[in-house]
């Protein structure tokens, strides 16, 4: 457990560090180098020593962030249909994000109404949105108005 534990702090040490916006928009030209290997090793090692130290953990890093595509992927939005069908309705239709999660990292936060959990269009515009975003940042000058707030 320590193992697994020291890991996975490791790992969020890197995050923290490498994955940071200025550090991402600077090495966005660069192919992809980090994508939480010591976490990976942490759950290779615990399936293999039978811990059972990530099956206590409600979340792991599943696959690359959909709108940065940088960074590991951390939460989900969607899914349900995917992992609970029996919570529907025979006669209702899911919506596209029901069926289609989408994987992102903390950075990115895909903003869409309600009404485009279905358009896939939206979607997909709303993670390229994200992606932007996470990785951007800006150098000004905040007046002694804005810093008091």
């Amino acid at each position: 457990m320590l193992v697994h534990r020291g890991l996975n702090r490791l790992c969020m040490w890197v995050d923290y560090i490498a994955y940071r916006p200025a550090i991402v928009r600077l090495t966005i030209r660069l192919p992809r180098w980090w994508n939480c290997h010591f976490v990976r090793l942490s759950m290779w090692l615990d399936d293999r020593w039978e811990t059972g130290y990530w099956d206590e953990l409600e979340w792991a890093p599943d696959g690359l962030c959909e709108a940065c595509n940088r960074r590991a992927a951390w939460l989900m939005i969607g899914g349900s249909w995917v992992d609970e069908p029996e919570i529907w309705d025979e006669d209702e239709e899911p919506e596209y994000l029901d069926r289609h999660p989408v994987h992102i990292c903390f950075w990115c936060m895909p903003i869409f109404d309600t009404s485009e959990r279905d358009d896939k269009a939206a979607i997909d515009l709303a993670l390229v949105e994200a992606g932007r975003e996470s990785i951007a940042w800006s150098w000004r000058w905040r007046t002694r108005d804005e810093l008091d707030r």
